[in-house]
């Protein structure tokens, strides 16, 4: 692996570039980034909630179980309990989960080069900048079935 850290390296420096630049771009249109999804601000909202209320839901006091990520929406509220909460959580933690699975994706790979051609395969079939822009739990997701399956694989 450490003659794969400088790809990872790259790949996560590309991954933070493709971020960055779908969060300019889209605060350019109307000068706030804005998720693409509204799901991404059910889960802000229900972690909210959760966080400083107790109640899972989208009001406090008022049991809603509207999220389609359950344990996503745990996570933010516990990243919301112990940080503080807002927009830029689910882009940090995507941020975290695509860097994992860019170093677990290169892992396994038998040489040099075919962890170059991996990690390209993952930033751009994935595509991981769209993904992890949109706030929900994908990226997390991808990170978590790569960890598995390099656990599975010894």
């Amino acid at each position: 692996m450490a003659s794969e850290r400088p790809l990872v390296a790259g790949a996560a420096a590309a991954l933070l570039v493709g971020v960055a630049t779908l969060v300019r771009a889209s605060a350019a249109d109307n000068g706030a980034f804005v998720f693409p999804l509204d799901d991404a601000y059910i889960h802000l909202a229900m972690a909210r909630t959760l966080a400083e209320h107790g109640t899972w839901g989208i009001n406090a006091g008022e049991f809603a179980s509207a999220t389609s990520s359950p344990l996503y929406t745990a996570l933010l509220a516990a990243v919301f309990a112990a940080f503080g909460g807002g927009e830029a959580v689910p882009l940090a933690l995507n941020l975290v989960a695509g860097v994992a699975a860019l170093a677990l994706a290169a892992a396994r790979a038998p040489s040099r080069g075919a962890a170059a051609v991996v990690l390209a395969l993952v930033l751009v079939l994935g595509p991981l900048p769209f993904v992890a822009a949109l706030g929900m739990e994908h990226t997390l997701h991808a990170a978590l079935v790569l960890a598995l399956a390099h656990v599975g694989l010894g």
